[in-house]
Order: structure tokens, then sequence, then C-alpha cells
């Protein structure tokens, strides 16, 4: 198949159209698939954090957040930089 398309669409992040993601399906975007872009979840956000994937790839520095809920950790540090460098993609329920 030639799925390849998808990914050069940009939509205006509207916060209602965006797919929803929970622990089983965010677990995949954790960077183990080099296919796969990399998300995190902040404060009900899922964030493309693939940009930064040396920090969030196995073996790096922030991997240990890539694919999961990791707000509880954001919030004491580094929740406002995701916030500012990074797409909103999803929602987390």
């Amino acid at each position: 198949g030639t799925s390849g398309d998808r990914a050069c669409r940009r939509s205006p992040v509207a916060t209602t159209s965006l797919p929803e993601y929970n622990a089983a399906t965010l677990a995949r975007y954790n960077g183990e698939d080099e296919l796969l872009p990399i998300y995190l979840a902040f404060e009900g956000k899922v964030y493309d954090v693939s940009s930064g994937r040396e920090y969030y790839k196995p073996g790096s520095v922030y991997h240990f957040l890539a694919g999961k809920d990791s707000t509880e950790t954001l919030q004491y540090i580094g929740g406002d930089i995701i916030q500012r460098k990074y797409q909103v993609v999803g929602t987390y329920k």
C-alpha cells in the first residue's frame, strides 16, 4: 500500500477532530519502531516529539517519557517546553 501521503497533510489543531489515544494505543509510539513517530501525553494532549528522536529513542535520556502519559513527571520539569516546542496530534483519555 502507499499510505505515505498522510504524514504530509497538516490540519489546524482543533482538539475535537484529533484522534484519541489511551495507554495501549499510545504505547506503540514509544520510539522502538523507527517507522512510527514518537508521541507522549501531557495534560490530556498527545504531542509528537519525533523531531527530538535522539532524546526519546530507546536508550536515550528521555525515552522513559515516550509512548505514555508523562503528565506527572512533566508537571515538575519540562512540560512547558513540550507545549512550546511540539505539535499536538491527539487527545489522551
